[in-house]
């Protein structure tokens, strides 16, 4: 999708990063950030880039949400088998 924007992206991230100094941790965060920013961007700067370059951008954001998601649920399933792997919890001993 970044090659449909061609010469325009490196203004773009510049733009981005100036707006957004502090990135996510974690890469998919920040790429649904970044991606959303783009999404506005192009409608509104950049309508000569809308078409081609729109369904990349959502196709990839719909991508990333869906692996977010799964992100988030396999977090979830791991957290519940640890909790049940440690098993009832025990007074302490004095």
């Amino acid at each position: 999708m970044y090659g449909a924007l061609g010469p325009s992206l490196r203004a773009m991230l510049s733009d981005y990063w100036s707006e957004y100094r502090r990135g996510y941790p974690h890469f998919l965060l920040e790429g649904g950030r970044f991606g959303s920013w783009l999404s506005r961007r192009i409608d509104r700067v950049e309508p000569t880039a809308q078409g081609p370059v729109s369904l990349l951008l959502q196709r990839d954001l719909g991508n990333v949400r869906a692996a977010l998601a799964a992100s988030q649920s396999m977090a979830a399933f791991a957290s519940e088998v640890q909790l049940h792997s440690l098993g009832p919890r025990s007074a302490p001993s004095a």
